[in-house]
């Protein structure tokens, strides 16, 4: 019953507020309008009075949280309970075990090896390219590497098309040729020596010197005959 009538009475108090700033802004707006002689002025003015004295006076007149009962009183002032204190110790956490990082793997003896082994061959080469190959040297494959017989330039007829050679493109074709190797008949006179030196110090030539049998291949076209690549290459299917 009592809040009911406190609502009654808040409800009350807000017309009386909005109703008397209706009536003050009427005013306001009648003033301005005849002060400024334009009625939009004065519309303007009096809505904004409306607005600001509707609002103020709600405030001052109407009703505060305190009249709209116990329940909604201890709404605005209560504070919420301390949480209850936990029973019994708290335990603390126990540390994480510290582990060791793993040990760095011993280095393996035979890669060491041949690390070395590499470098001293690597050393070797280029001690004997200093020296213009001067002496045949033994290469991995136990046989002594001997630079192939070199043409200054192609003889008359000018120089065969290397690229008829199944494993020979463009590139290999252009070193073969700086070296002075210009012909077949040069390719099919090669010995397991040349071939050692030719796979050994031109780039790109290991291992395709036997696997594609380049001079087997040499030996059939200095003879003057074809072969399937050689034919595939003239017709300008392959190079």
């Amino acid at each position: 019953m009592a809040a009911s009538q406190s609502e009654n009475s808040g409800v009350f108090w807000s017309l009386v507020s909005w109703v008397a700033a209706i009536v003050g802004a009427i005013v306001v707006g009648l003033i301005v309008g005849k002060i400024l002689h334009e009625a939009a002025g004065g519309i303007i003015f009096a809505g904004v009075t409306f607005i600001i004295l509707g609002f103020v006076l709600s405030r001052l007149i109407g009703p505060s949280p305190a009249d709209d009962g116990p329940g909604v009183a201890a709404g605005y002032h209560a504070a919420p309970a301390p949480a209850a204190p936990l029973a019994g110790p708290v335990a603390s956490p126990a540390p994480a075990p510290v582990t060791a990082p793993p040990a760095a793997p011993a280095p393996d003896a035979g890669a060491i090896s041949e690390r070395v082994r590499d470098a001293a061959r690597a050393a070797g080469e280029a001690a004997r390219a200093a020296l213009g190959d001067a002496a045949p040297a033994p290469a991995a494959s136990g046989v002594a590497a001997r630079r192939p017989a070199a043409l200054a330039a192609p003889l008359e007829g000018g120089a065969d098309n290397l690229m008829r050679l199944k494993g020979v493109g463009p590139k290999l074709a252009e070193l073969l040729n700086a070296n002075g190797v210009h012909h077949f008949s040069q390719i099919a006179a090669w010995g397991p020596a040349e071939i050692e030196w030719i796979e050994s110090n031109l780039e790109g030539f290991t291992g395709r010197v036997v696997r594609d049998d380049w001079v087997g291949q040499a030996k059939i076209l200095a003879a003057g005959g074809e072969t399937e690549h050689s034919q595939r290459v003239d017709r300008g299917e392959s190079t």
